[in-house]
């Protein structure tokens, strides 16, 4: 699915479980209350939440992996820092942000190496007192596991082609067993999660 059309089946024109969703991430994103806080949307795609937090006076930067989705957002959204990432390091000091979006991401990380270091830089990253905010998928019902994962395990698409990581319905919170978990909401085949670093 092209960039465009991604965005607008999950975020411009969505349609039942996927508009449900939407309304859950935005409405814990909200209780973080994060005017004029630093934030870090990390795996930010096509820019939706990236422009929705800029419009809710945010300090943001959006990384993502792709050139393509970074120069597509930055033709629409002014006001935001954008950085290409390379590998699961950020790039950014200790204690740099005070609020971190990760939705859909970690679905997109195989390597359980790589998952383990992208959690690190998310906890070092954010400020004592400092909140992650994690959308994920729940374990498909279509899909073939091709490697089992105490930190999610790796399905195949119908093809084969395809790997993602799936998430049993505490996998998450062991993962980020340094931080504390506020909230978790289930909706459709996605759970929502919003946890505190305290120390």
């Amino acid at each position: 699915m092209k960039l465009d059309e991604y965005e607008t089946v999950f975020y411009t024109e969505p349609t039942g479980i996927l508009a449900a969703e939407n309304a859950v991430l935005a409405e814990l994103i909200l209780t973080c209350e994060p005017r004029g806080k630093r934030l870090l949307d990390l795996g930010c795609g096509c820019g939706y939440w990236t422009e929705r937090l800029r419009d809710q006076a945010a300090i943001v930067t959006a990384v993502d992996r792709s050139s393509i989705a970074l120069d597509s957002c930055r033709a629409k959204i002014s006001d935001v820092r954008f950085v290409q990432l390379t590998g699961a390091n950020l790039p950014f000091a200790r204690g740099a942000f005070e609020l971190v979006l990760l939705s859909w991401v970690l679905q997109e990380v195989c390597s359980d190496d790589e998952l383990a270091t992208l959690r690190d830089e998310i906890v070092r990253v954010l400020v004592s007192g400092g909140r992650l905010v994690v959308a994920e998928n729940l374990y498909p019902d279509a899909r073939r596991r091709i490697r089992c994962s105490r930190s999610g395990d790796i399905f195949a698409d119908a093809t084969g082609r395809t790997a993602l990581r799936f998430f049993a319905d505490n996998t998450t919170t062991q993962l980020f067993a340094g931080l504390t978990l506020g909230e978790r909401r289930l909706v459709g085949h996605s759970f929502f999660e919003v946890y505190e670093k305290r120390a």
